[in-house]
């Protein structure tokens, strides 16, 4: 039976913290700051308050270590670095939105969790370990969480997730973590898989 993480309700009762964005050369203030506050509207569905980080955009992927994203915690100033090229297409900006979800679960998590809630979370998303460098990608216990809210809160009807897990353990594993349903197009995403998801289980 799978355990209720209300740990996470109960962490983000705090008052809201400021949620800044910043942009570089690739971006206009306009397109980065509505998909900031596009992202930080997804976050609130589900009363998790996000921590003051900064978000850059970047054209090109050596800011990111050849990734479309990351977050480095900055020593007291955080940052996420989105390095999804080719910006004004359609499949560019859904990535952006994907990939910027999936870092802000990054940003929330440091600020909010120590080792005891993540050792409990990783019941939950029935990962080893939370970090394991020596693990695939989709194993690590950090990317499963990160993975798993991309998934409840993307608003597009297509599937965000990276990690190979079904539809029906997703459902579960969000509102483990959240106690919130998730509130994306999910049933429809799920639909849209055409069967896959009820026949992909855990790697």
């Amino acid at each position: 039976m799978r355990i209720l993480a209300v740990l996470v309700l109960m962490l983000s009762t705090g008052p809201a913290v400021p949620f800044t964005g910043e942009t570089v050369s690739n971006a206009s203030g306009k397109e980065a700051a509505a998909l900031v506050e596009w992202a930080r509207s997804r976050y609130q569905l589900i009363d998790l308050d996000l921590p003051d980080v900064k978000v850059l955009f970047h054209d090109v992927t050596a800011p990111c270590n050849g990734a479309n994203g990351i977050y480095r915690s900055g020593h007291g100033h955080p940052r996420i670095h989105i390095c999804v090229r080719d910006r004004g297409t359609f499949a560019s900006d859904l990535w952006r939105r994907r990939t910027l979800l999936h870092e802000l679960a990054h940003a929330w998590e440091q600020a909010n969790l120590d080792d005891a809630d993540r050792a409990r979370l990783l019941i939950v998303i029935d990962a080893a370990d939370w970090y394991a460098p020596d693990a695939p990608w989709e194993e690590r216990g950090a990317e499963r969480f990160a993975e798993t809210l991309v998934w409840g809160l993307y608003d597009q009807l297509r599937r965000p997730t990276l990690i190979d897990v079904a539809c029906r353990e997703l459902h579960a594993d969000f509102l483990a973590i959240t106690g919130f349903t998730a509130p994306g197009p999910v049933e429809r995403i799920c639909e849209l898989d055409g069967g896959r998801s009820e026949a992909v289980g855990r790697r």
